[in-house]
This record gives C-alpha cells, sequence and structure tokens, in this order.
C-alpha cells in the first residue's frame, strides 16, 4: 500500500507469487466505513490525497466498491514522525488490552496470516532449504511475537491461513504448513506448536477437479481465505461472527467480512503493527458485513 514518505506517484505492485488484478489509476478502490464516514487505504496516492478525494466526491468513492468495514486509517498522522515502523518494544499493557478488546468485542479465535502479517519478508511460499537460515533472521513481527503468548495464555484460540503451499514444492524447498512451522520453531520453539492449527493452501493450485478432489472440495477453491477459516471454524466448533482474520491483502479481509468474519487490516508490508488492531479495536461500529 502507499504510504506518507513513499513514491509521489506509487503503483500498484503483486506480490510475485500471487496472481492480483491491478486496476487503472484512479481514485482509491479500498473503501471503508468507520463511525458513518467513508475512509480509504490509499493505494493510488497519499493518505492525505485519499482524504481530499472522500471528502469532495463521497458517494463518488463509495461507488468504487462500497463500504467494507475493514480498518480505519483516516486518522493516522501525516507526519513523519508518525511513519509506521516494525521495530521497536511493545508494551505489554497495550498486548493485554487488545485481547481484552477481542474477547468484549465476542471474538473467540484469531486466525493470522503468515507472508508480511506474521514475518516481515515475504517467502514467496517457499524457501531454499539453503537459504533458510537468511530468511528467518530478523524476520518476525514484534507485534505478533509480543501477541501470540498472550493470546495462548487466554480462552482465545489462534490459527494461521496463508497461501504458502507445499503442492508440488521442490525437495530443495521448504514450503507450506512446514514453513510455518519451521518459523515458528526458530521464534518460539516447540511451545505452541501444538495448540496452532495451520491450514495452507494457495487457490489457484485448485482450480481444476484433478486437484480439488485431492482435499475434498467440490469445486474450485475461493481465491480468497474462506476455504482456510471453514476450515478452521469447524474444527473450534465457532461461529464465522466469532472468529477474527488478521491479514495484509485488502481482497481477503473483503471476502472474509462478506462471509460474516471479522476482519482486520494490516496496512503496509512490514508486518502486524500495534496500530493495526488498535485501529480496528477503536471503531465500535466496525462489524462484519
Amino acid at each position: 500500500l502507499a504510504e506518507e514518505g513513499g513514491d509521489p506517484d506509487p503503483l500498484w505492485r503483486a506480490v510475485p507469487t500471487r496472481s492480483v488484478l491491478c486496476p487503472p489509476p484512479g481514485p482509491p478502490p479500498l473503501l471503508t466505513e468507520v463511525r458513518g464516514e467513508v475512509c480509504a487505504v490509499a493505494q493510488t496516492g497519499s493518505t492525505a490525497s485519499t482524504r481530499s478525494f472522500i471528502a469532495s466526491s463521497p458517494l463518488l468513492a463509495r461507488s468504487f466498491i462500497g463500504a467494507t468495514c475493514v480498518a480505519h486509517v483516516c486518522s493516522a498522522s501525516t507526519s513523519p514522525q508518525s511513519a509506521r515502523m516494525h521495530g521497536g518494544p511493545v508494551p505489554s499493557e497495550s498486548i493485554e488490552r487488545v485481547v481484552t478488546s477481542l474477547t468484549d468485542r465476542g471474538v473467540k479465535a484469531v486466525v493470522f496470516d503468515f507472508d508480511c502479517t506474521i514475518t516481515i519478508k515475504h517467502s514467496g511460499g517457499r524457501v531454499r532449504k539453503d537459504r533458510l537460515e537468511a530468511y528467518l533472521q530478523d524476520n518476525v513481527s514484534p507485534t505478533f511475537q509480543s501477541l501470540l503468548p498472550a493470546l495462548l495464555s487466554s480462552p482465545l484460540k489462534v490459527g494461521v491461513a496463508t497461501f504458502a503451499d507445499g503442492f508440488k514444492a521442490p525437495i530443495t524447498h521448504v514450503a507450506g504448513e512446514a514453513l510455518v512451522r519451521t518459523h515458528f520453531q526458530h521464534y518460539f520453539g516447540n511451545r505452541y506448536q501444538e495448540e496452532i492449527p495451520i491450514v495452507a493452501a494457495y487457490p489457484e493450485n485448485y482450480q481444476t477437479e484433478a486437484n480439488w478432489c485431492q482435499i475434498g472440495l467440490a469445486g474450485p477453491m475461493p481465491t480468497g481465505k474462506q476455504y482456510h477459516l471453514e476450515l478452521l471454524a469447524k474444527r473450534w466448533g465457532l461461529e464465522r461472527r466469532e472468529i477474527a482474520l488478521v491479514d495484509d491483502d485488502a481482497a481477503n479481509i473483503e471476502a472474509a467480512n462478506k462471509e460474516g468474519y471479522v476482519g482486520v487490516l494490516v496496512v503496509g508490508r512490514a508486518g502486524l503493527q500495534l496500530q493495526d488492531l488498535q485501529e480496528y479495536l477503536a471503531h465500535k461500529k466496525c462489524r462484519p458485513l
């Protein structure tokens, strides 16, 4: 996503391993409704220019995609000092407030995306074994690293939904669930391995009958995280409204919201930030569609 201090004319950039439809230049495509106001995450301009566009043409802004309650970014400061950073300690009292607020809102499970949410660097879905050590180095969100123990010490359940997929991965690489488990082993040891279910599947691999039948689907896998979330919901015996997806892909958040899940958007490509959770929790009207 374009952020303050970024390129003067930022363009859409797709992760190489994912198929992303790139819209033409124009007003921002992802819109949200918070406290009755339409806000946006700017992909085609700075947050300042985005606010200006919405203020001048709110109805036009809404028409691009409709109001989707996923995140609130319009209140972010535009000063350089307020730039989002992935480094630095995360206050324990802030983490505790997040866990308490999630529980108070009826959330019973939190599902995290892997690449650029739990991690800071994108794996591309697989990592060469001879480059694994370098990949793991300094590659975890400090917020996630502080949040995970707090979540698992509470009644909340935790899962991972990732597009990293071991489907036809060469033996020279670590991929899919094995990659996520290796990452968790590196940063958390064996403490949480049995407590965290991981659903690792890249939808494009399951668009033919021969492939989707292998995983028990009756048709093509949806292009978002619906398949992943449905498996976890059944495993936990939870309603969709009781599960929150935390993801850096706005399309995944929108799809989850439409299915009735809670969506928390990770803004930027530097992993989960405390601000992402605080911005969601600050707006009581933010509910699944």
